[in-house]
């Protein structure tokens, strides 16, 4: 409905929340809620990352690498 493409490469949780609800992007929106539940910050075994390209939403395990390595990524607030 909100007219972005979802490529899923991550872990395959099932979603708890039946209703997720707010502006896709904003900061308390459905990405935001997600991001609570199974992102970096979150409890699961294997968090996930959502990054956003142009309107393209793209979900990935999250990668943990020593710092100063190619693809480190560094967990952030906004995801």
């Amino acid at each position: 409905k909100a007219g972005y493409e979802l490529v899923w490469m991550g872990e395959d949780y099932p979603v708890q929340k039946r209703v997720l609800s707010g502006e896709f992007e904003a900061n308390d929106g459905p990405i935001k809620q997600l991001s609570e539940d199974y992102g970096p910050n979150s409890r699961v075994e294997k968090p996930l990352t959502f990054t956003f390209y142009k309107k393209t939403l793209v979900v990935e395990n999250l990668k943990y690498e020593q710092r100063g390595a190619a693809q480190y990524i560094q967990p952030s607030e906004s995801n």
